[in-house]
């Protein structure tokens, strides 16, 4: 396997010329020899040359070629040299062919030359070099990307971070009082609940809502209120007069309110009679007592059934069990109308029954006596109160069915409604 080219290789005792590359003049690292005109260069050099022009740097043959000579490569090994740290203080003398071993076995950190310049091994971004004796030290203690614990939280980061950023954010660091109150620490979690108590803490006066703006140091509080008495007193009536003509200004504004409320409610029961009339045209129709009833909340609502209506559900009741089937009548639905002016916007469904002699039963009701509250709009979150059936009350008339219902007030008493 081909190693790094060694340079200023040091030997004990000079070699001669045929250890030398004529290239980089230095001993000879794996050397080639070529078949062109014999001269021995380094592996590494001879490589170089391929790239630039591929001709025999010595005779100018090309193409160069040639093979590695084993044999000279065993005898420049087995020369003695110096360690090329030598200068820096290293004594060790061996075998050439060993010279990587010394420097780099049995890895970076803890090989046998300490003078050897290593780059630190903890993190990338440390661009730090130094001998190997000195690259352990640095890598545990010096170098700004090592692994350290906060000695206040425990939490893990690198030294540069600990020290730059966590130091200002880290709960626990021990912080002085701003006030200078003592020489004591507090943590920083805990700094905010001391300056509550804090002696040097300025605060405003008692009677800052009043109007004084003196801020004094907590521990001269009592002395200011008591010096500042009449001062205060001042402001004090000076706070009541103002809240006075406030009282009246939202008196004012208050009734002037309540009138605009009155006049838009009465406005929009007008309305709401109007609509009424103007969508009188429904299967179930409202009376002027319906209408009466959301002036008068004591009145009762009546919806009627035309006998004309009647009259056509007996026609079609009739036509359908002559076909053996059952006729089952549809359900209706009143116009919308309010429990209270108020109140919830509600309409009725009522079941019809054909009351004819086809029905085998002509004293039967002509209606479901059971009147079931249909909410119109839920604009609430609350649940609807009307889960239970009004109270009702069906009576034929000469121009149909004429159905009662319970007045606003017991309705409430039946719902449970205060």
């Amino acid at each position: 396997m081909s190693m790094s080219k060694l340079k200023n290789v040091i030997f004990v005792e000079p070699p001669g010329d045929d250890y030398t590359c004529p290239i980089c003049y230095d001993a000879l690292q794996e050397p080639y020899l070529t078949t062109c005109c014999g001269n021995h260069f380094c592996r590494i050099c001879i490589e170089n040359v391929r790239k630039a022009n591929d001709r025999c740097p010595m005779c100018q043959t090309a193409p160069l070629d040639g093979v590695i000579n084993k044999h000279l490569q065993r005898k420049i090994k087995e020369l003695k040299v110096y360690c090329t740290y030598k200068e820096e203080g290293c004594q060790w003398i061996g075998h050439f062919g060993k010279m990587h071993d010394h420097h780099l076995l049995p890895d970076k950190v803890n090989g046998e030359c300490q003078f050897i310049h290593i780059a630190c091994q903890v993190s990338i971004h440390c661009k730090v070099t130094l001998p190997r004796k000195k690259i352990v030290n640095h890598m545990n203690n010096l170098c700004q990307y090592r692994q350290v614990e906060c000695m206040y939280c425990g939490d893990v980061s690198t030294y540069h971070n600990i020290t730059s950023m966590h130091v200002n954010q880290c709960v626990h660091y021990p912080l002085l009082c701003p006030n200078n109150c003592s020489n004591q620490t507090y943590p920083r979690n805990q700094l905010t609940t001391h300056l509550t108590t804090c002696p040097n803490q300025k605060i405003d006066c008692t009677y800052s809502k009043m109007g004084c703006t003196s801020k004094i140091k907590r521990q001269f509080l009592q002395h200011h209120l008591e010096t500042n008495m009449f001062q205060h007193q001042l402001l004090m009536c000076q706070a009541f007069e103002e809240l006075s003509k406030d009282k009246q200004e939202l008196e004012v504004k208050v009734k002037l309110l309540t009138q605009e409320v009155q006049s838009n409610l009465e406005d929009n029961q007008s309305k709401c009679l109007k609509f009424l009339a103007l969508n009188d045209k429904g299967p179930l129709y409202f009376s002027k007592m319906a209408e009466l009833s959301i002036l008068n909340p004591v009145a009762p609502l009546v919806f009627e059934i035309p006998l004309d209506f009647v009259e056509e559900l007996c026609t079609k009741c009739e036509q359908t069990r002559r076909r053996h089937f059952h006729y089952t009548a549809p359900t209706f639905y009143s116009q919308p109308f309010h429990n209270h002016p108020t109140g919830y916007k509600l309409r009725l469904s009522v079941d019809v029954i054909c009351c004819c002699s086809c029905c085998g039963d002509e004293q039967r009701a002509p209606v479901n006596r059971q009147f079931q509250p249909v909410p119109v709009d839920r604009q609430f979150l609350a649940q609807h109160p009307f889960e239970s059936p009004f109270q009702s009350s069906t009576a034929p008339v000469n121009h149909g069915t004429r159905v009662k219902l319970a007045t606003a007030r017991q309705n409430k008493q039946a719902l449970g409604i205060q």
